[in-house]
């Protein structure tokens, strides 16, 4: 790495090589069992080497002022994935050259205002799972082979984030976009039958996007000690998979708002509520009648008190409304969980945890991809009491 910049002068010209190698290893081993033997499938097993070589070099400007800092780059990057399918006595050899850009603006703007904007393409390698082109048929109803043809996806990534804090009024406010985009992205061919069975292998196919936006907004009321807290997120993602030979685009769409009220001074009491609304959408182009949409609510609330230098206590609740938009079931969901901890000496802590102390035995998470919505009812302990001992190796942690 060399940096040229001459005395006295903002710009700088920096040129820079650099080279890595990875390498990593994967063995799967499948066996049947027939009566009390257990007899080797070598089909099914696989056991797969891959070395990945980079070689990048290339130059970046930098101009730097009393309230900008700007770099604009370009590298160009040699990419060699070398593999080896050991059992099948098969080959993976990938090679590329790109030419990856780079460019980067940070304003400072008066009254502690900031803005920064980014802009960078770099590519990502398949990994051993999707390289392997042995069945995975651990689950017989969702059967996984991999694909040793995948080449690494191009990515374009373009990003801008505003932050401004009021050191007179303690407002603070900050926006962030980011937007990736990927001309040839690692998608899925998926084969389904008439029984719902399905194969599934990674291709290079189609493009996608993913855009994600945040909005965070602080500020606090002194009358009353407390500070209000706004923030919200929103996700957009894009992309096709190809469904028993045909091509199947996927927009999904989540936004979750959430509005807070905490106490302002935290010296040794932290209390916090607020209310937590989330919307998803996910639409399919090749099956409309698929298409869902769904509104989460959460109610929540928490406090920790520090009692001295010895005592901690805790508390969470939340209350969750599961939705019936998307599999015809609804229900309220409290979940409610309390601490109790106090320090023993200078590194240990004794610690007492409640779970689910209103004794629900649920939990309900969703998922959506390309191809699915998923609802996920986990049936867990219930109300359970806990007690630990921590021992620290540098202070004593909660």
């Amino acid at each position: 790495r060399a940096v040229f910049q001459p005395d006295g002068t903002r710009r700088a010209l920096k040129a820079d090589v650099q080279h890595s190698d990875a390498w990593d290893r994967q063995d799967r081993g499948v066996a049947d069992r027939v009566g009390s033997d257990v007899i080797p499938n070598p089909a099914l097993s696989s056991a797969l080497d891959r070395t990945v070589h980079v070689t990048r070099g290339g130059l970046t400007y930098r101009d730097s002022g009393p309230r900008h800092v700007a770099s604009l780059g370009v590298h160009l990057e040699q990419t060699w994935l070398d593999g080896r399918v050991r059992d099948l006595d098969a080959f993976v050899d990938r090679r590329a050259l790109r030419l990856l850009p780079s460019a980067s603006l940070t304003y400072t703007f008066p009254r502690d205002q900031r803005l920064t904007l980014r802009y960078q393409a770099q590519t990502s390698q398949p990994t051993l799972g999707q390289l392997q082109p042995v069945a995975n048929n651990s689950n017989p109803l969702n059967v996984y082979v991999g694909n040793p043809d995948l080449r690494a996806e191009p990515r374009h990534t373009l990003s801008a984030r505003f932050f401004h804090f009021d050191t007179f009024s303690l407002t603070n406010t900050s926006v962030a976009v980011r937007a990736t985009y990927t001309p040839t992205a690692i998608s899925t061919d998926r084969t389904i039958d008439d029984r719902f069975r399905q194969r599934r292998t990674p291709i290079n196919y189609g493009s996608s996007w993913r855009v994600t936006g945040n909005a965070a907004y602080g500020t606090p009321i002194r009358s009353v000690r407390t500070k209000v807290t706004a923030s919200a997120t929103a996700v957009y993602q894009r992309q096709t998979e190809r469904v028993n030979g045909e091509d199947n685009a996927s927009d999904i769409v989540r936004a979750t708002l959430d509005l807070g009220i905490e106490n302002q001074r935290k010296v040794w009491l932290a209390v916090r509520a607020g209310a937590r609304v989330a919307y998803n959408r996910s639409t399919y182009s090749l099956s409309p009648e698929c298409d869902r949409s769904y509104v989460r609510r959460t109610f929540y609330a928490e406090g920790s008190a520090e009692l001295g230098s010895s005592w901690f206590l805790g508390t969470a609740l939340d209350l969750e409304w599961v939705p019936e938009d998307v599999f015809g079931a609804s229900r309220q969901l409290p979940l409610w969980s309390a601490e109790v901890s106090r320090s023993v000496g200078a590194q240990t802590r004794l610690q007492l945890v409640a779970n689910d102390l209103l004794d629900q035995g649920l939990r309900v998470r969703y998922a959506a991809a390309g191809a699915f919505i998923q609802e996920e009812r986990v049936q867990t302990l219930g109300r359970h009491v806990l007690l630990k001992l921590i021992v620290a190796l540098s202070g004593v942690r909660r």
